[in-house]
């Protein structure tokens, strides 16, 4: 045998049994009693108990009889051989046989079990590598998961390595359990190599170089194998072996020759691939070719030695064993314990996935399974970490989106805020406003206090009584009332516009940039509600004057009492420099009025008349005709006048008629007396009509107040209104995408949580396999 004999002739059943005991070579053998065991059947039996795997016949059958019994020795033979497949002939061999005899590991790595949480590995890792790409995009090692979950097609792999001429070719052909691989003393490989299964045995070079083997053996369904050229020629190599194969390899087989075991090429290599930290099992080949156990014994113990010595290794697994034998006993169809090999598949199947039976060496049985769980763990293991990683983003994430929706849905508050920021300073507008027109109000009162008085009386008298001087008091309204006071209040009320149109500006504005930073373009929720306030408004904008209006109790009622309940048009069409005119149209209005003998209207009906449905502030500051003011302030003050003087002529008058009836000078002293108290008394009374006087300016000026005070608070409700809805709407694509968002980052931590809990406990199922 370890000269490679193919066939040995025995003598009888004795050497048989004696030669399959210690070696795998198909033994023929001649029957007992010649010829004479064919003819009766019995010389066979022995033989096939023995091993012998064939009928050695040294001479021509000697008559019919014993040719006749040739098929039936045949048949006897070939049944026996049939039967010693599954169990050996050699009764010393059969518990070896039991576990070691057969022809293929394919199919022994996964039990159902096993299959069942492979399976489910697969799954979920798909899902979690699907999850993370969606969901956690930023997570740069999700590559890490994919390769990862790439081993599991390529459940395991194992990687040959040793020097060429070392039986690397044989070793995996004894694996496979036939010859795939060429064999021989030269080298047969000289490039990387990947064996997987392939229905139509095929070569293929691939981009990166190697080349791929595929090959019709069952086991290449669950183990790929890497062939590598020999080390002392794969050395310039070894890099790219390492970085490609090594750290996915589930175990590495390095193969030595038991004639030349450890060179100074192979500890280099074993040196170099030492560093991944992968599982290597030193396989002794050729073992056939010494002479006894002891030599074997004493190689088996060298290897060892230098693997502790050299590579720093603890207890190293070496398994002495013959492929070549391996390879015969396997097709042949007998024991491999003669060649060692059913200890090395042994060690493979309890290491890969559990499932050896027959580990002599002792140190696989405390591993059983340990590549299998490192194969099924790793992946987990590698989600494991990127699962937390995720956590960690999905926590910021969810922070952020919670304060996004936060920002978005806390504008209603924030527009609230500024309304009531913007109504605080509305009152400094107001304030502003009735400032212009209470200083003019002021000054109305000083033009009065110095017109109506007693030490005026004589011009009083010469103006309106006499008639000398008519329009003074107009001209006194104009320069002393009036003055600045139009300007004053246009620029009041311009300001009110423009600061209205400035914080509303800048609140839409910051909105924008706001909704603009976050990747919406506010031109697309623009709702076009520039509003201006004009002669003639829109009926939202009517009403909101009414409801402002309406808010003030007794307003309404007050105005009512000022206005006259006829219809009076004055229509007064002036420019500036045409005051003159217009004040000859009031006054020839006025004069109409009251030749048709009808009161005359009052300041405030002039106004609300001229403005008409007007809410801009500036129309309605516009609306009051200062001219026509002027004339009814003079016509008052007439009116003051000739009440005052008529009370008193009136007295006179009535004293000289009295004096004609009465008879003595007592009583006509008397009634002088009275009629002199009389006009004193219409003549005290004068500061009461200029209280009087005053009161009315007042009233008027009120009821102007308050008509520009509503059109001021009617704009306010106008433009903060608009930019409210305009803000709202500016950000509803914002608050809805922030809403949208914390939802999805609420379902991707809920999908994360669920897929991690699944995985940990995919993970205690891979520890108990």
């Amino acid at each position: 045998a370890r000269e490679g004999a193919d066939l040995i002739f025995a003598p009888n059943p004795q050497v048989v049994a004696a030669v399959n005991a210690e070696i795998s070579v198909p033994v023929f053998a001649p029957p007992t009693d010649g010829w004479a065991g064919i003819t009766t059947g019995g010389g066979v039996s022995p033989l096939v108990e023995a091993g012998a795997q064939g009928v050695l016949l040294t001479s021509a059958p000697p008559d019919a009889a014993a040719a006749g019994g040739i098929p039936a020795t045949i048949e006897a033979v070939r049944a026996a051989l049939a039967k010693s497949s599954s169990t050996s002939a050699n009764p010393s061999a059969a518990a070896s046989a039991t576990s070691s005899s057969s022809t293929s590991m394919a199919g022994k790595l996964l039990d159902d079990v096993t299959q069942a949480v492979l399976e489910r590995e697969r799954v979920l890792l798909d899902d979690a590598v699907a999850f993370l790409t969606d969901a956690v995009s930023a997570l740069e090692e999700i590559s890490l998961l994919v390769e990862a979950r790439k081993g599991l097609e390529e459940l395991f792999l194992l990687v040959i390595v040793g020097e060429f001429n070392a039986g690397k070719s044989s070793v995996i052909n004894a694996i496979l359990g036939a010859k795939f691989l060429k064999e021989g003393i030269l080298p047969t490989t000289n490039e990387i190599t990947v064996l997987r299964y392939g229905d139509t045995a095929k070569t293929e070079q691939s981009s990166d170089g190697f080349y791929t083997q595929y090959i019709p053996a069952d086991l290449l369904k669950e183990v790929n194998i890497v062939d590598t050229p020999g080390t002392n020629v794969i050395l310039e190599r070894q890099q790219r072996l390492t970085e490609e194969f090594v750290p996915r390899a589930d175990l590495v087989l390095f193969v030595l020759s038991a004639d030349r075991p450890m060179t100074e090429s192979e500890v280099k290599f074993l040196s170099y691939i030492r560093r991944w930290g992968k599982k290597v099992i030193f396989i002794v080949n050729k073992c056939d070719r010494l002479e006894n156990p002891e030599e074997v014994a004493e190689v088996k113990g060298f290897v060892a030695d230098n693997a502790e010595r050299l590579l720093g290794l603890t207890d190293p697994t070496v398994l002495p064993v013959s492929a070549k034998e391996a390879l015969k006993a396997k097709l042949g169809g007998s024991s491999l314990a003669p060649s060692g090999f059913g200890d090395l598949e042994d060690y493979v199947l309890s290491f890969l996935g559990g499932g050896g039976k027959g580990d002599t060496s002792g140190k696989s049985g405390s591993r059983s399974g340990e590549g299998l769980r490192l194969k099924l763990g790793t992946p987990l293991q590698v989600g494991t970490l990127l699962f937390d990683a995720a956590e960690d983003i999905l926590s910021g994430e969810r922070e952020a989106a919670a304060a996004e929706v936060a920002a978005a849905t806390g504008v209603e508050a924030a527009m609230q805020s500024y309304r009531g920021a913007m109504e605080a300073d509305f009152a400094a507008q107001r304030d502003a406003m009735r400032g212009c027109v209470l200083r003019a109000t002021s000054r109305c009162d000083d033009l009065l206090d110095s017109t109506l008085r007693l030490t005026n009386g004589a011009n009083l008298f010469a103006t309106y009584i006499l008639g000398n001087g008519r329009g003074v008091i107009r001209e006194g309204y104009k320069a002393q009332v009036l003055g600045q006071a139009e300007t004053e209040l246009k620029a009041a009320l311009a300001e009110h516009t423009g600061w209205l149109a400035r914080n509303n500006e800048r609140q839409l504005l910051a909105y924008e940039d706001a909704v603009r930073f976050r990747g919406f373009d506010p031109a697309l929720t623009d709702l076009k509600l520039d509003v201006e306030m004009e002669d003639s408004e829109v009926v939202e904008e009517a009403a909101v004057v009414e409801i402002v209006a309406a808010g003030n109790d007794g307003v309404e009622n007050e105005r009512v009492a000022v206005e006259v309940d006829v219809e009076v048009e004055v229509k007064v069409e002036v420019e500036d420099e045409a005051s003159g005119e217009e004040g000859a149209l009031v006054a020839a209005e006025i004069e109409a009025t009251k030749a048709r003998d009808v009161p005359l209207p009052s300041v405030s009906s002039i106004v609300r008349k001229t403005t008409g449905g007007s809410t801009s502030p500036t129309k309605v500051a516009s609306g009051f005709n200062q001219d026509a003011a002027a004339v009814l302030l003079e016509e008052e003050i007439r009116e003051v006048v000739y009440s005052t003087v008529g009370a008193a002529g009136a007295s006179f008058f009535v004293a000289i008629f009295l004096s004609g009836f009465l008879d003595n000078l007592a009583e006509d002293i008397l009634a002088l007396s009275l009629t002199a108290a009389v006009g004193y008394v219409s003549v005290l009374s004068l500061p009461l009509k200029r209280a009087d006087a005053k009161g009315k300016v007042r009233t008027v000026a009120e009821s102007f107040l308050r008509e520009v005070e509503a059109a001021m608070e009617a704009e306010f409700e106008l433009k903060v209104g608009a930019a409210t809805k305009q803000v709202r709407a500016t950000v509803a694509p914002w608050e809805l995408a922030a809403k949208r968002t914390e939802g999805e980052v609420a379902a991707n931590q809920a999908k994360r949580d669920q897929l991690a809990g699944d995985m940990a406990q995919l993970q205690r199922d891979v520890q108990s396999l």
